[in-house]
């Protein structure tokens, strides 16, 4: 991080986290999800769900699953990520992706699958600066408002 940048650590996502998950993630435009799905996660062994603090405050987060293909080995697919308006172009959502990859790759993962809308094209050049790239598109994917998903995916062997 650059001179004047906050400092931030990541950690795994704990129930005290889940309303201030949830205000962040509907900051961020992100797809509704209820207290109780993100609580859910928590109880997922296959679940991947971090926490970005500053100062002790939760201001990011990033949530997946791991999901076991017989042939590939795992691949893991991305639900959210998302960053407080604030701090966003600060390497917090890179952070969260990186750690991501880091865990997919410890387990022996082949790839990191997500969606995206097809109208956040900042979110889709921040995949791709990543290594990120588009496999297909899924019509109608997203509602309020209704718009297609890209499906993005990175390999990791």
């Amino acid at each position: 991080m650059g001179k004047g940048e906050p400092h931030f650590v990541l950690r795994p996502a704990e129930m005290t986290d889940i309303s201030t998950v949830a205000a962040i993630a509907e900051d961020c435009g992100l797809s509704f999800w209820s207290s109780k799905a993100y609580a859910t996660e928590l109880d997922n062994p296959d679940a991947l769900f971090l926490c970005a603090e500053v100062e002790d405050v939760v201001k990011g987060f990033a949530i997946g699953r791991f999901i076991l293909d017989a042939v590939k080995g795992d691949e893991l697919e991305v639900y959210n990520i998302g960053v407080s308006v604030q701090l966003r172009r600060r390497g917090m959502g890179r952070a969260l992706l990186q750690r991501f990859i880091e865990k997919a790759r410890e387990r022996g993962g082949s790839a990191i699958w997500l969606e995206v809308r097809e109208s956040n094209l900042t979110a889709i050049q921040f995949y791709e600066s990543i290594g990120f790239s588009k496999v297909y598109d899924r019509p109608s994917f997203y509602l309020d408002p209704t718009e297609n998903a890209l499906v993005l995916r990175l390999e990791l062997t």
